[in-house]
């Protein structure tokens, strides 16, 4: 549900809610590869560029590791 909200501010453009909640969500799960997309995506919207790319990298390393 936690997904799904998180969306949801994110399609409203709420970024910096969106990008608490994804922050929230992978403090619970923090392997959780597609909230880290979901959260980059956040993270790029919001200018932090430098994290987004951070965050896709650790996407991927947790991505292939599966």
């Amino acid at each position: 549900m936690a997904h799904k909200r998180n969306i949801f501010f994110n399609n409203l453009f709420e970024f910096e809610k969106a990008y608490l909640c994804f922050e929230k969500a992978l403090s619970l799960n923090p392997n959780d590869v597609e909230t880290m997309i979901n959260k980059s995506i956040a993270e790029d919207n919001l200018g932090y560029w430098n994290e987004a790319v951070k965050t896709l990298e650790d996407a991927s390393s947790f991505g292939a590791n599966q």
